[in-house]
């Protein structure tokens, strides 16, 4: 297989859980690829996890955008400022 075919593959993985409603909870990275954790949460407020392992530089960059898209539409919470 391609790269191009792996890449197309991953992102359509991540593209669908982010259709199913999921978000991105967490990324580990590894030498083996990063590990990204989504998280969507039900109508009774249970989280349903679920584990995508990237494999190419191009989905992780992907997913890297897609994750800086979910933080700037994220709500911001303020608190107070400790010095």
């Amino acid at each position: 297989m391609s790269a191009w075919q792996a890449y197309v593959e991953e992102k359509t993985k991540i593209d669908g859980l982010i259709a199913e409603g999921y978000f991105i909870l967490g990324v580990t990275e590894g030498l083996d690829g990063d590990a990204v954790r989504f998280v969507r949460i039900s109508g009774d407020y249970v989280g349903e996890m679920a584990e995508l392992l990237l494999l190419t530089a191009d989905a992780r960059k992907y997913m890297g955008a897609v994750l800086i898209g979910q933080l700037r539409n994220a709500p911001v919470k303020v608190g107070p400022v400790v010095m």
